[in-house]
């Protein structure tokens, strides 16, 4: 499905000429970057999960145990439960 958003909005902003060209069916599904309000996807709580990251997690365990900063259990779930991974684009 994302994919095929992504494929459709591209072929109606595609670039000719180094100009962006809006297709006449482009109005029909887009609004003016000016007239667009940007929403979240979800309600963001007073919680920031620094450790999602493995990044900060090995900076944040260098602060705390410089020998051993990244503990094998970060990398490492096990779960009777099919995790689904976000993929890239």
């Amino acid at each position: 499905m994302r994919g095929t958003l992504r494929h459709r909005l591209s072929d109606l902003l595609r670039a000719e000429g180094g100009l962006v060209t809006a297709r006449a069916e482009a109005a029909n599904v887009l609004v003016p970057q000016a007239d667009a309000e940007m929403q979240l996807p979800a309600a963001i709580g007073d919680y920031t999960d620094f450790y999602a990251s493995i990044f900060h997690a090995t900076n944040v365990g260098k602060m705390m145990r410089p020998d051993n900063p990244l503990l094998p259990n970060y990398k490492w779930c096990r779960s009777a439960t099919t995790v689904a991974r976000p993929r890239s684009s």
